[in-house]
């Protein structure tokens, strides 16, 4: 196989699944985002969004590379 060829191991509904799903979680960490510094919440909370913004852009990057 050379590196230009590619296999893909996920079907189209997955990956629209899992894109859904990715976008879906930058939205919600968006809105807790503006929450967050809309009521002047203390900065530590704004840490707890590193998890759904990895876990969107894990499935956003899982759709890309066909993972």
């Amino acid at each position: 196989m050379s590196a230009q060829e590619h296999v893909a191991n996920i079907g189209t509904q997955e990956k629209r699944k899992r894109l859904t799903f990715g976008i879906f979680m930058l939205v919600v960490s968006a809105i807790l985002l503006s929450v967050f510094i809309i009521f002047d919440m203390n900065r530590w909370w704004r840490l707890a969004l590193i998890l759904p913004v990895w876990i969107g852009g894990v499935g956003i990057f899982q759709v890309k590379e066909e993972t």
